[in-house]
């Protein structure tokens, strides 16, 4: 199980409120994913990123069980990944929490969850960062890269088949 996450700190202008956005995957397959804008406005961008990666993680965590109860195991710990350093170090090192008082203490959540190794944190470059494209604007190139990459299909297009397949039936 992998999970990219991304978030988009005061990215609207109008209400300055945080984009979240997360996908999920088993294997090659993106079973769960969501973008939402939060209700909240966040003073800091490392706020922004450790309280997605808190709820990504919760939805991570919840998901593994489900497949546990499926009686799925999965072979290693989910991998959760993270393109903010800043959110990485606070999940690692509980020394910086003494320090970081405007996040909520529910969003330590992630800490103990990589503490008892129910999850593993990487770091991801935000150039892959997958979830990117529910969190802000793209070009057309770089949208297409990002949807290629969440192997999102166009069915539509799918469905209607190419010309070869038209002149093919046309024929029969």
């Amino acid at each position: 199980m992998n999970a990219y996450y991304d978030s988009d700190w005061a990215g609207d202008l109008d209400d300055w409120r945080l984009t979240c956005g997360y996908g999920v995957y088993v294997g090659p397959n993106l079973i769960s994913w969501s973008a939402k804008k939060q209700l909240t406005v966040s003073k800091f961008s490392t706020e922004t990123e450790y309280w997605c990666l808190a709820l990504v993680t919760a939805k991570v965590y919840w998901l593994r069980m489900l497949l546990c109860e499926l009686q799925i195991s999965l072979e290693f710990a989910p991998i959760v990944w993270c393109d903010n350093v800043s959110a990485l170090a606070f999940a690692f090192n509980p020394i910086f929490h003494a320090r970081s008082k405007h996040i909520e203490v529910d969003y330590h959540y992630v800490q103990e969850k990589v503490t008892n190794r129910d999850i593993i944190l990487q770091h991801l470059p935000s150039s892959l960062q997958l979830t990117d494209i529910f969190t802000k604007g793209h070009t057309t190139d770089r949208f297409c890269f990002l949807r290629d990459k969440l192997s999102v299909l166009d069915l539509l297009a799918n469905l209607r088949g190419n010309d070869k397949d038209k002149d093919q039936h046309h024929h029969t």
